[in-house]
């Protein structure tokens, strides 16, 4: 119980909450930095074309479209003890070691192994996206209402900087080593990163892991006990709102948008235009650095912060909450 006292308590400091926050999302952006944008511009240095390359993007980047599906579940289940988030926020870091690991053991070649490569990065990113929307729900629960724009400026800063540091440090890991270093770096990345939840609470009392001494916050406990009924109704509530539904339809255009460009710019620069996969990569990622700090600079509340004041489930809201800055 000593150990538990000691450690930080995120609900009682408004920097400790921002600094946290904006660590657990750069840590999301790694598997997005490696997967989305290093290995397609070192796919392309390796000679492989844009269908191939349109292929394993659409394969990896696939399960970042199932967490709405995530949030009702983080809702309905947790082990309270150690809060309503943090379990599956580690659980999701873990994840995203292990599927590091098994990368950087298999080390797939990018023709032959291609499937094998393109099934690991759709497991790393499901963990990522897990994570996401953990982080998400985390933000909702603790975060004062009048600190959620400020949070989410650092919160987007936050992944484009773990997107930009995967891009460069996985482009030239790539380029010199191959790709199992790549993957170490990456899995030592999100191992720093995951000793930021491992040793924070959410809420004093709670314990630091399973077998630690604590107990479940009165105000967990209370929310645990919503039925799928409820959960699953307050969420086709806020769905079906006309600002929800188009909000929906402009994201996936701007989606469908965002994975053409992202397929084709590595084959342009480095097929066509003879650029090294390095410099592609460093390139994406100065520009990710230059978004991220306006990002912040600028961040500013939502137009679609009313949208809150329904009831849905948590980890939904600060989703909707944040989009706008994604566009």
């Amino acid at each position: 119980m000593a150990m538990s006292s000691s450690l930080p308590v995120l609900q009682q400091s408004r920097w400790l909450r921002f600094g946290s926050l904006c660590v657990l999302y750069s840590s999301q952006g790694l598997p997005f930095g490696l997967f989305i944008v290093a290995l397609p511009a070192w796919f392309a240095s390796q000679g492989l074309d844009a269908a191939e390359i349109g292929q394993f993007i659409a394969i990896v980047f696939l399960p970042w479209s199932f967490k709405l599906i995530a949030g009702p579940i983080m809702d309905k289940f947790t082990f309270a003890p150690m809060g309503r988030r943090r379990p599956w926020v580690l659980g999701a870091q873990l994840g995203i070691i292990i599927s590091f690991l098994l990368v950087s053991v298999l080390s797939p070649d990018p023709k032959e192994g291609f499937m094998v490569l393109a099934a690991l990065g759709f497991m790393c990113n499901f963990f990522g996206a897990l994570q996401d929307v953990a982080v998400d729900g985390m933000a909702i629960d603790i975060l004062e209402e009048d600190e959620r724009a400020q949070a989410n400026a650092y919160m987007y800063g936050g992944q484009i900087a773990g997107i930009s540091l995967a891009t460069s440090l996985g482009g030239h890991a790539l380029a010199s080593y191959g790709l199992s270093v790549a993957a170490i770096i990456m899995l030592v990345l999100v191992f720093l990163t995951m000793l930021v939840p491992l040793f924070l609470r959410e809420r004093e009392g709670e314990r630091v892991l399973p077998w630690s001494d604590g107990e479940a916050a009165a105000e967990v406990t209370a929310s645990s006990g919503r039925s799928w009924k409820e959960i699953v109704g307050s969420l086709l509530k806020v769905l079906f709102l006309p600002l929800s539904i188009l909000l929906v339809m402009a994201e996936g255009l701007s989606r469908i948008t965002a994975g053409l460009v992202t397929t084709i710019n590595p084959v342009i620069t480095v097929q066509e235009l003879g650029w090294q996969q390095t410099a592609y990569s460093d390139w994406y990622a100065i520009c990710g650095v230059i978004a991220a700090v306006v990002g912040v600079i600028v961040g500013r509340r939502s137009l679609l912060a009313e949208l809150t004041r329904y009831a849905m489930p948590s980890s939904v809201q600060v989703r909707i909450f944040a989009q706008p800055l994604y566009f």
